[in-house]
């Protein structure tokens, strides 16, 4: 059995840490939908997506074309993922006359790209 005394951190910001005990730690994990949190790792794992966001997180805006570009793929397939990023609520699109330009409304999304390219230095 746990001992309720053992300690987790969670990230509260990017230089702050915050105590949990298992107890807090449990309660937080019947707060949350671990397939929900599954479907979108999954979802950030092509590396092309991860890219996309990448590039949108750090660059502002910016149509299928110059993304295309940005990541070195055909406008087909830059689409594609982008049309998936964004029914999945990763990123957004406004339209100007003919053109469409995405980028990312959700500050979880960009702190999301900042901490994976912590993991990238990992790995």
């Amino acid at each position: 059995m746990l001992s309720y005394t053992k300690i987790k951190y969670v990230l509260e910001s990017e230089n702050e840490m915050t105590k949990l005990t298992i107890q807090s730690t449990l309660e937080l994990l019947e707060d949350i939908d671990p397939s929900k949190m599954s479907a979108f790792f999954k979802l950030m794992s092509e590396e092309i997506r991860f890219k996309l966001t990448f590039v949108l997180a750090h660059y502002g805006e910016a149509c299928v074309s110059d993304l295309a570009e940005h990541v070195d793929s055909t406008v087909t397939t830059t689409s594609h993922h982008l049309q998936i990023l964004k029914k999945n609520k990763v990123i957004n699109s406004r339209r100007e006359g003919k053109q469409i330009f995405y980028f990312i409304d959700n500050p979880r999304v960009i702190h999301f790209i900042n901490i994976g390219l912590d993991f990238g230095q990992i790995a």
